[in-house]
């Protein structure tokens, strides 16, 4: 991963080598290394390719790390169940290399994306009869699956026009999926307000990163920015009654999660996160949301008073997140949450150490 310097001058690549996390200057600019790679600390786990190294960076100079085995690529990840303690049970499904796993508005099924034979397509586990099925069958990439409220269709991210359009598809299966919205800008569906009406997207932009838009989708569909700024806005979901987006956001220099008023942002702004936060989630009540801390090592619970004007508590720890790609999904009671769990990694027992680094750079050899 890039990492901008926090002195303004070029950043540093980080990267594993045999175990170890080293840094290599990197002049963003010039799009050329500037200098020799240096050992910034051993022992850094990873996981498959879907997971990569267990470590993160922000541009203020704070660097976290997990400790652990090297899993290496032929690795596996499992749909993995967990309650409010962490309590985990491992789902029939056979290991691979899938991410974004979407339960659906009944709780009966998860929708997800999974590589099969060197590409990225939908697929549906049924949680009754333990199964998984292939949701999508295009030769480029899908990915991101969204459903509608009333659980009978699937938005989701395809690369098969060039640039990562929205489409939509019954969730039966049946039929081909519908062109949403095309431009020639990547996008990502990332949630569908409870009422039916809005579709929330990632756009992502060369001038002003990633940005958070909006589709109706009654009417002519024709999308609007919802919030864009020269930082970069993802994972934006809708609180259940529509009245507030939460997202994650780089413009404190880390990744924190705010919620805005919904459809007019300017009506004020929250931090609800404290020293870093991804992935938010709602409860079904819009009591509570959800996110994982800044490494992705802990998911954190956040209580919620409903009602036009935002109210949260102090964020808590609910559960150590095992290793696995960080988005998960948490069911509308809010008893259990899913995501895909390194093979061997939820067993009972400590977690692995995670090791937090202030600035960081400071150490390395100029």
């Amino acid at each position: 991963m890039y990492v901008p310097s926090p002195q303004g001058r070029a950043g540093y690549l980080l990267f594993l080598r045999e175990g170890a996390l080293m840094a290599q200057p990197f002049d963003a600019r010039r799009l050329e290394l500037a200098g020799d790679a240096t050992p910034v600390a051993e022992h850094v786990g990873n996981g498959p390719a879907a997971v990569g190294g267990y470590f993160s960076a922000s541009g203020n100079g704070t660097l976290v790390y997990r400790t652990g085995p090297s899993l290496g690529s032929g690795g596996g990840l499992g749909l993995t169940w967990f309650d409010r303690q962490g309590k985990s049970s491992i789902a029939p499904v056979d290991m691979g290399q899938y991410t974004t796993p979407a339960i659906s508005p009944e709780g009966g099924r998860v929708a997800f994306t999974a590589e099969t034979q060197g590409n990225q397509d939908l697929w549906m586990y049924d949680v009754a009869r333990g199964s998984s099925t292939r949701f999508t069958f295009d030769p480029a990439v899908d990915i991101a699956p969204v459903w509608s409220p009333d659980g009978t269709r699937i938005a989701f991210g395809s690369e098969r026009d060039g640039p990562r359009n929205l489409y939509v598809k019954v969730a039966t299966g049946a039929g081909n999926e519908e062109p949403l919205f095309k431009s020639g800008q990547n996008k990502t569906p990332t949630d569908w307000s409870r009422d039916g009406r809005f579709l929330l997207f990632t756009n992502h932009d060369p001038k002003t990163g990633a940005d958070i838009w909006v589709m109706p989708m009654t009417g002519d569909r024709k999308p609007a920015v919802y919030l864009q700024t020269q930082f970069d806005e993802n994972d934006a979901v809708f609180s259940p009654d529509g009245r507030f987006v939460a997202y994650d956001s780089n413009a404190s220099g880390m990744s924190e999660i705010y919620v805005q008023p919904f459809p007019n942002p300017t009506g004020g702004k929250w931090m609800v996160s404290k020293r870093g936060g991804q992935v938010p989630r709602w409860r079904g009540d819009g009591k509570e949301l959800y996110y994982l801390d800044l490494a992705g090592v802990n998911l954190m619970a956040v209580e919620v008073t409903p009602g036009t004007a935002f109210q949260a508590t102090i964020p808590r720890m609910l559960f150590a997140n095992p290793p696995g790609p960080n988005p998960y999904d948490a069911k509308a009671d809010g008893q259990q949450f899913v995501k895909f769990a390194v093979a061997g990694s939820t067993q009972d027992g400590p977690p692995t150490p995670i090791t937090v680094v202030l600035n960081w750079t400071a150490g390395l050899r100029k």
